[in-house]
């Protein structure tokens, strides 16, 4: 998955729940930001 491996580029860890429709990913609330960053530029 590409943005699990963004995340650990950037050291946000990340916990993934998959499921039937879409995933979810967990991180830590004070990277949250960092996150969101991080996967709105792997939509660009």
């Amino acid at each position: 998955m590409a943005a699990m491996t963004e995340l650990a580029a950037e050291a946000i860890p990340c916990n993934v729940i998959a499921g039937f429709h879409h995933d979810h990913l967990l991180v830590p609330r004070a990277r949250a930001d960092d996150a969101v960053r991080v996967l709105e530029a792997l939509t660009d």
